[in-house]
């Protein structure tokens, strides 16, 4: 694997900004209620929704996201369509990481190959524990509906830890209010276990 911070390439995958020309492709992904479901913002009805979340979250100095989008789309005989971006994955805030893909890429081992390989990219970029002029963290976390059994196993194969629980940790637009499982790995030589972490 080979990577920038600014771009993160795997095998099939493809790791890279968000850009303007992405908005079309990623409110296919935020408009379906299957992906939606475990989200605590409703589907999105109408693109110019997508565009403004875009900008909220794309950029700042505690967010690194990424669009994910196939190296080889001609290889992946099973999608519906041809799509440039499959999914987004990204942390809206340090030290949370959170991912969403579309249900044609879904079942692939996309997200596990994404993950695995933004993992580390996010550890470059995000600040240690105790940096001089910023808060830093020597672990990232994910937080997965409790029913969500893709999503945990996504995070489970990258080597993140059960925590715990949160009881009520968002609502649904569609489920109403939701169960959390917490999940976190720490950063290489810092022991999670010594960290002291507080669920909150």
């Amino acid at each position: 694997m080979a990577s920038t911070r600014r771009e993160i390439r795997t095998p099939r995958l493809l790791l890279r900004p968000i850009t303007d020309d992405d908005v079309h492709d990623i409110f296919t992904i935020n408009a379906n209620p299957e992906v939606m479901k475990y989200i605590s913002r409703p589907p999105a009805t109408d693109i110019e929704e997508t565009r403004a979340w875009l900008a909220d979250h794309r950029a700042g100095p505690s967010t690194f996201q990424c669009a994910v989008q196939l190296l080889h789309p001609e290889a992946d005989g099973a999608a519906s369509e041809p799509r440039r971006v499959i999914g987004i994955l990204g942390s809206p805030t340090f030290p949370n990481i959170g991912y969403l893909f579309h249900p044609d890429y879904q079942g692939k081992g996309y997200a596990t190959e994404a993950l695995r390989a933004f993992v580390p990219a996010m550890f470059g970029h995000m600040p240690r524990a105790g940096s001089a002029g910023a808060r830093g963290y020597d672990y990232v976390q994910a937080f997965a509906d409790t029913e969500n059994v893709r999503s945990r196993a996504v995070l489970e194969r990258c080597g993140f830890a059960f925590c715990g629980v949160v009881p009520g940790e968002f609502s649904s637009p569609l489920l109403g209010l939701r169960d959390s499982a917490c999940y976190r790995l720490a950063r290489s030589g810092e022991p999670l276990d010594q960290m002291q972490l507080q669920m909150s």
